[in-house]
């Protein structure tokens, strides 16, 4: 959830920052990060917290990474 957090606060920062249309993207990539995370609670590899968690974590640390080197 992690990884998949990361690339999609990738895109959604890219997108904003050159002002592109990137809506199919994003969309697809959260239909996506819906299925890993359902895959993770069905084989009860973790519990909601943690899938939770670390989807924000990926987001978050784009975030972070993106204020830090232009602004």
């Amino acid at each position: 959830m992690i990884g998949i957090g990361t690339f999609i606060g990738f895109i959604l920062i890219y997108s904003f920052f050159n002002q592109t249309n990137l809506l199919i993207l994003i969309a697809c990539l959260f239909t996506t990060a819906g299925f890993i995370a359902q895959a993770r609670l069905k084989l009860n590899e973790h519990v909601l917290k943690e899938v939770l968690l670390g989807f924000s974590i990926g987001v978050i640390s784009q975030s972070v990474v993106f204020s830090t080197y232009f602004f």
